[in-house]
């Protein structure tokens, strides 16, 4: 373009801009420096849209009736000096449009020759800046904020920091201080006042809200800006004007910090100046943003209590979560260390409380934990001091330091008590079925997270000899673990290899000795470690999901079985097969039964479906539908393991089951325990009372046989009369019994 320029005159010149300049949304404005005082020959449209100014009123002036009080001296006599000497200069400066409001003005201001090479124009391009001018200034104590707070710096830090950077700006010719609001009491507190003389932040360590307490009590009282430019005649001040003029504060600006809906006051900003002053529009500007990046910081403050509340509580319960626990575990360790201290680590289990989410959903799951927790911090409230975590959604890890072993099992039995207890919802009864392993240290292990692992796995040796138990840790679970890690890479293949073999124990009518039905069981016969028990492998099939294929294998082989010895002739007697709660609440269950039956066409009066009262107890309403139409199929129902529950039995009235099994638990005391007879006794009179038949499980001793039979319990299952055998065995049983009719 300068090469086009120079070929011009004058007036050429000016009309080449004129067609240019009107299509920019800058300020163009070319000045004659062969003329007196450098006048203004020309300005395009958008310099007088911008700065209010009309033509007329700037055409023959010089440019300096835009400069004014915060316009910079110095940067003035630079351009000044780069005029005279016919060059460039890029500067920006502090302008003023004809309304008084100042703006950045970032000026790019160059000479124009003629083809002779002489100084005709001065031709000055300028674009208002002040945003970015002002982002600079915000960005500066955001930064600043935001850079104290990753530092993990409290309240009073970030505040001193910023108070600090707003007093910079002002050439520390300002004081700042930032009042927070004292919601209960209704009185501001100092949160920062770094320059302010320590005598006077004590005097405004309470400052109350109302009308008339001075510029930061009133402008949260009002809500709105109070600009004190003079302390000594203002009334506002009459309480602490003393205390303002001992240490020369003239001025006292105030601004109510509000929160980022504008519906509460957090506190005020306040800027003081040892003379009087009223505010101007940039300074206004600038404390509005210090005003933002203060909302910033005391919102992040909210924020990051309830950002850490939600990062290391259970919202559900209030108990610390995992990533709080191990940091207090470590904590909790460090310090036993020192102090030569012992420590335990629970692991409470709570079987049932996915049943509970399967069947009602995680509002009422959320409903009944919620309870479960009240009810522990209760009742564990008046015991040794210790910390609750929820692990996961249905386990719970209990931390404290113990002196005597005692003290450990009492707080496991306190715990169980609590998990017993049935907890209400719509007239329903559920059930947590808890089981608890614990951990020692430094007995046990030194760290948090073998602690935790060996609490795990002896709770899982809990779980498998029955709920409401406690178990120790000890060196043989560990291995036993290791094996059913081993276990659980062989199960895939087991099921394809067909390891799993139904065995079988009789059900024998204890007056005339004959065999009356048969429970199949199932056992893993593996081809390294042989016949492995139900209560190895049965936790790692539902772990793995291939329960489902186990539960369907299992009942089709046992009809199988049941219709090939009926097909030989022998005895027609029920087989009883035990179904997992997760088959029996899937939503096919039924039909699979259906199915299998159809397919191994033997009578469903010959097969029994046993369920455990565990589903019984929390899943009231699904349960009777599958129960119906279980018997809609033919087939009949138990409920194995009764009495196991803690139940208060009003299911049975809603069940239309056949069966019930009295749980070996009981059996096994009959003789020794004088609460396991009555409970007994009052299963077989209730089961009379309701026609159901039943079943006492785990009989060993005449003694135990006796006591049955005396109370009209005639069926009986157990080692008595004898163990579970395979097909071949128990067909020859069969056999005998048929050659004896």
């Amino acid at each position: 373009m300068l090469n086009i320029v120079q070929k011009l005159n004058g007036a050429k010149f000016i009309d080449l801009i004129e067609n240019y300049s009107n299509q920019t949304l800058s300020s163009i404005i070319i000045t004659d420096p062969n003329q007196m005082d450098n006048p203004i020959v020309y300005v395009n449209e958008y310099f007088t849209l911008h700065t209010g100014y009309r033509l007329e009123e700037v055409l023959g002036k010089n440019c300096r009736f835009m400069n004014g009080a915060l316009t910079d001296k110095d940067d003035l006599k630079k351009v000044k000096e780069a005029i005279q000497n016919k060059q460039s200069i890029h500067i920006e400066l502090m302008n003023y449009k004809k309304t008084g409001e100042h703006f950045w003005n970032n000026i790019c201001n160059s000479p124009i020759f003629d083809v002779e090479g002489n100084l005709i124009y001065f031709i000055s391009v300028q674009q208002d800046v002040s945003s970015y001018k002002q982002s600079e200034h915000m960005f500066m104590a955001l930064n600043k904020t935001l850079q104290t707070i990753y530092e993990g710096k409290n309240l009073q830090a970030i505040l001193k920091n910023l108070c600090e950077l707003v007093e910079k700006t002002f050439n520390y010719d300002a004081k700042c201080s930032i009042l927070l609001v004292d919601k209960e009491q209704a009185y501001l507190n100092v949160g920062a006042a770094p320059s302010l003389p320590e005598d006077y932040v004590k005097k405004i360590k309470k400052v109350e809200i109302g009308p008339n307490e001075g510029s930061c009590g009133s402008a949260a009282y009002n809500k709105k800006p109070t600009l004190v430019d003079d302390i000594q005649t203002n009334p506002l001040w009459d309480k602490y004007r003393t205390y303002a003029e001992k240490y020369n504060l003239r001025a006292c600006w105030s601004f109510p910090i509000f929160n980022r809906n504008k519906s509460e006051v957090l506190g005020t900003f306040a800027i003081y100046f040892h003379y009087t002053r009223k505010p101007e529009p940039f300074d206004l500007e600038l404390i509005e943003k210090a005003i933002q990046v203060a909302t910033i910081a005391l919102e992040y403050i909210t924020s990051h209590k309830r950002i850490f509340k939600l990062a290391y509580f259970d919202t559900v319960t209030g108990f610390m979560n995992q990533n709080l626990l191990f940091q207090t575990m470590d904590s909790m360790l460090q310090s036993s260390e020192r102090k030569m201290q012992k420590s335990a680590v629970l692991f409470l289990d709570l079987a049932r409380f996915k049943l509970i989410v399967d069947k009602y959903g995680h509002a009422v799951a959320g409903a009944v934990i919620q309870t479960f927790a009240k009810r522990l911090e209760l009742a564990l409230a008046d015991m040794i001091p210790l910390q609750i975590a929820r692990y996961a959604a249905d386990e719970f890890v209990f931390l404290f330091s113990f002196e005597e072993k005692l003290q450990v099992e009492q707080i496991a039995k306190a715990v169980l008590e609590v998990a017993k207890k049935p907890i209400i919802h719509n007239d329903d009864e559920l059930y947590l079925a808890p089981s608890i392993g614990i951990s020692l240290f430094p007995s046990d292990a030194s760290n948090s997270d073998s602690l935790i692992q060996y609490a795990d796995i002896a709770m899982r040796r809990a779980k498998q000899q029955g709920i409401h138990l406690y178990e120790f840790f000890a060196e043989q679970m560990e291995l036993d673990n290791n094996n059913d890690l081993g276990l659980l890479n062989d199960l895939h293949k087991a099921l394809e290899n067909e390891e799993f073999i139904l065995h079988y124990q009789p059900q024998v009518d204890s007056k005339s000795r004959k065999i009356i039905g048969v429970e199949c069981l199932v056992r893993w016969n593996h081809n390294k470690y042989g016949l492995i028990p139900p209560n190895r492998f049965i936790p790692l099939l539902e772990e793995t999901g291939l329960i489902f294929a186990m539960d369907e294998y299992i009942l089709r082989k046992a009809c199988l079985q049941n219709k090939k010895w009926q097909d030989e002739g022998l005895p027609k007697i029920p087989m009883s097969i035990n179904v997992s709660s997760k088959q029996f609440l899937h939503k096919n269950f039924v039909e699979t039964v259906d199915e299998i039956l159809r397919e191994t066409e033997i009578d469903p009066q010959y097969i029994i479906i046993e369920i455990t009262e565990n589903i019984a107890l929390n899943h009231n309403e699904y349960v009777s539908q599958v129960i119906r139409k279980l018997k809609e199929t033919g087939v009949s129902v138990a409920i194995d393991d009764f009495g196991t529950g803690y139940s208060s039995l009003s299911y049975l009235q809603d069940y239309n089951v056949d069966i019930l099994k009295i749980d070996r638990s009981f059996t096994w005391r009959i003789g020794n325990n004088s609460n396991s007879e009555n409970i007994t006794e009052a299963i077989i009179f209730i089961a009379k009372k309701l026609g159901l038949a039943i079943i006492a499980e785990g009989v060993e001793t005449d003694e135990q046989l006796e006591f049955l039979n005396f109370h009209e319990c005639w069926n009986i299952q157990g080692f008595l009369f004898g163990k579970p055998m395979d097909e071949e065995k128990f067909s020859k049983q069969l056999q005998l019994q048929n050659i004896n009719l």
